[in-house]
């Protein structure tokens, strides 16, 4: 990484300390510059939902970004902390497939982290990018070439009056039938008011599905997801 950006970066940081600060490394004709970006989180009375931990980079400065050059790098700075990227870090990294920079601060120290097509099994949670209805998404990418559409959030919206999976399932593309088969989603009320949770259904009565604060696995379909599940919908493609 060329000098200049880094002390760019580095300039960047110290302004908006002790909030993290974010950026886009973008490539025109060939130069590489660092564009400032704005750090959208607002502000929380829980520091750890605010700025200090946590950045979003506006749509239109993203799409400003692109329509310059060549994104290559997405940016960011750890205030007061490592440059070790957290669990959050890592999920976002691999959904943006870009190469991340994250900074530490006031210390300078940087490191990048590469992104990568993470394993169905064994990933950690994070709400609004690995969570169940993300698990979804990737199967049904990976094992039938479908993209759904993304309607992930990274708040708990089944407290807040929200029904994510009753409002969207059929708009993704699905529709509700009586018994399952490889490939159904099974759709769940799991210590909730709402349908909160969604496996996929596998071969042998198994599932594969990823837990509210546990990493994904594959598990026997029965007793306590069994009796939780209120819908089971198919996706067109499989009718």
């Amino acid at each position: 990484m060329e000098q200049s950006l880094l002390d760019a970066i580095a300039v960047h940081a110290q302004r908006e300390y002790p909030k993290e600060c974010c950026g886009l490394i973008v490539d025109v004709q060939g130069v590489q510059t660092y564009r400032e970006c704005t750090n959208t989180i607002p502000e929380s009375d829980d520091e750890k939902t605010g700025p200090k931990y946590n950045f979003a980079i506006a749509p239109e400065a993203y799409a400003d970004a692109e329509d310059a050059g060549e994104i290559t790098h997405i940016v960011h700075s750890h205030p007061d902390a490592s440059n070790r990227p957290s669990k959050e870090d890592v999920a976002r990294c691999n959904e943006s497939g870009l190469p991340w920079l994250i900074m530490a601060w006031p210390t300078g120290d940087w490191r990048i982290v590469e992104p990568c097509d993470p394993e169905l099994i064994g990933r950690d949670f994070v709400l609004g990018v690995y969570d169940c209805y993300g698990l979804v998404m990737d199967y049904y990418r990976r094992e039938l070439n479908i993209e759904l559409p993304d309607f992930r959030v990274s708040y708990p919206w089944w407290e807040q009056g929200e029904n994510l999976y009753l409002d969207n399932f059929a708009a993704a593309g699905f529709v509700e039938v009586s018994s399952p088969q490889k490939h159904d989603v099974l759709l769940m009320q799991v210590q909730a008011k709402v349908i909160n949770h969604a496996a996929i259904m596998l071969d042998g009565n198994t599932m594969l599905h990823h837990l509210y604060g546990h990493k994904s696995g594959r598990i026997p379909y029965g007793g306590y997801y069994r009796e939780r599940t209120l819908k089971i919908v198919r996706h067109q493609s499989q009718m």
